[in-house]
């Protein structure tokens, strides 16, 4: 198995969307693409999207980080 560094950066990234989120950093959800998905789904759903995305990007980190894809 070769260990490749770049799983990581999709790790911290995940994490990094997660606490945006779920933390409600204001120059995180007042940044202007996240302003576009707070006028269609309002500041809560934009939350709720930005935790999904999160939690799939830690995800595909960790599963492409211990070789679970198979390729």
């Amino acid at each position: 198995m070769k260990f490749d560094f770049s799983f990581l950066l999709f790790i911290v990234v995940g994490f990094y969307s997660i606490a945006g989120a779920a933390l409600n950093w204001e120059w995180f959800m007042g940044d202007p693409k996240a302003k576009v998905f707070a006028r269609l789904f309002g500041r809560t759903g934009t939350r709720f999207f930005y935790i999904l995305l999160g939690v799939g990007t830690l995800i595909f980190g960790f599963f492409g980080l211990f070789g679970l894809f198979g390729w």
